[in-house]
């Protein structure tokens, strides 16, 4: 079973600003119990990729998909210089870790990526990756969805245009009636015998 839904924003993200803004959408009717897979799209325009911290949580589960892109630790303090995206994140990326993936300079990412995933402040290309989509495997599809999104440095400006969650899961389990009269059939035994009892 799978469910896919996307959010209009709109919106400009405060510049150099570590509060951010947060975008909380609630789905309903999604029908998936089990969460088994799930991909995020992201669409941004403008501004500079590398200022941007950006994550998604649900329930128990949070990701991070961006954490100042193209940082290396050595030098490359300003992150990568592309500007907005069309992106979908899946922790099985084919166009790689989008944190360490080759971009032309001020052109607009596009692709299937891997989460950025790392946590960390001091962030590198070689920080430790904990925080993946797989997060969410496990958990039911309905609910409170959050995006936050900061640009925590300044000279540029992104706008959200919108974002939106894809899911693969299991359904979520209603009893046939055949089942529910049987179930019905047991209880009704259980509290006939349970009357024979207590008349003695």
């Amino acid at each position: 079973m799978s469910f896919d839904t996307t959010f209009t924003e709109t919106t400009t993200i405060p510049d150099e600003s570590h509060s951010g803004a947060l975008f909380s959408r609630t789905i309903t009717g999604s029908d998936i119990g089990l969460i088994t897979s799930l991909k995020v799209t992201l669409n941004l325009n403008g501004g500079w990729n590398g200022d941007l911290f950006v994550y998604v949580a649900h329930e128990s589960g949070f990701a991070v998909l961006l954490n100042r892109i193209g940082r290396d630790g050595m030098g490359s303090g300003f992150g990568s210089d592309t500007f907005g995206m069309t992106a979908t994140f899946d922790d099985a990326g084919v166009d790689g870790d989008i944190h360490t993936a080759s971009f032309l300079p001020r052109e607009m990412v596009t692709g299937v990526f891997a989460p950025d995933g790392r946590t960390v402040g001091d962030v590198s290309n070689n920080s430790e990756r904990t925080a993946f989509l797989s997060s969410f495997n496990g958990l039911a599809g309905d609910g409170l969805w959050e995006l936050f999104v900061a640009d925590v440095s300044g000279g540029e400006t992104s706008q959200l245009l919108s974002w939106g969650v894809s899911m693969e899961g299991t359904s979520i389990s209603i009893p046939e009636p055949s089942s529910l009269l049987t179930l019905s059939g047991l209880l009704a035994a259980g509290l006939g015998i349970r009357h024979r009892r207590s008349g003695k």
